[in-house]
């Protein structure tokens, strides 16, 4: 799990804009264009580790292993043991029967997904979103997408009343930071990283 720092992007948006701002504001534009990004295009999508099915057991605590929040869960499967030893990613649970709740990382299915207990039985694929002041996002966002998180943090400084403003260095980089959006949400509904993507259309929050 490699991780980028967000306070590493600093310098690729000092360059890109007028002297007077600091680095706190610099680094809190960059969080807010990550996070922003993130979640209106639902780009970050992990699966996540292999978790123990436990026998007629309903709840499930989900980890995302990043210091990040949950916005949904893309997908949830059971394998059977044999699944498990072949590596194939076995059945998709109905999220429809299933509550979820963001403030505890917690799915609580309707009905328990397994009447015996497997190992690494349980697979979840997670939407993240950086959490509020996080320092970190996955490295594979940003090798992908930091031109278009550095262009938001630059369109957000430059509109900003102030010593920074600046009206054609903000159009031009709202533009492309809208740009970058528009091709991540392409992205995402047309290819995961690791297989083809299928719409899950419900899920409940608690």
């Amino acid at each position: 799990m490699k991780v980028v720092r967000f306070d590493q992007l600093i310098p690729q948006v000092l360059i890109r804009i007028p002297s007077g701002c600091s680095t706190s504001l610099i680094l809190d534009a960059i969080r807010s264009c990550a996070g922003s990004f993130c979640s209106e295009t639902e780009i970050w999508r992990e699966e996540l580790t292999a978790q123990n099915l436990v026998a007629a057991q309903k709840a499930y605590s989900i980890n995302p292993g990043y210091t990040a929040g949950i916005k949904r869960i893309y997908s949830a499967n059971v394998r059977s043991a044999a699944e498990v030893t072949a590596g194939t990613k076995g059945s998709s649970l109905d999220l429809d029967k299933a509550s979820f709740s963001p403030r505890t990382d917690i799915i609580t299915f309707d009905t328990a997904p397994s009447a015996v207990s497997i190992t690494n039985g349980l697979v979840f694929t997670v939407i993240l979103i950086p959490e509020f002041k996080s320092n970190e996002i996955a490295a594979w966002i940003i090798d992908r997408w930091s031109d278009g998180i550095i262009a938001g943090a630059v369109s957000e400084i430059c509109g900003r009343p102030g010593p920074t403003f600046n009206q054609v260095i903000w159009e031009r980089a709202a533009g492309d930071y809208r740009n970058a959006k528009a091709d991540a949400m392409r992205e995402a509904m047309a290819d995961f990283k690791e297989g083809t993507l299928q719409f899950q259309p419900g899920w409940r929050l608690i």
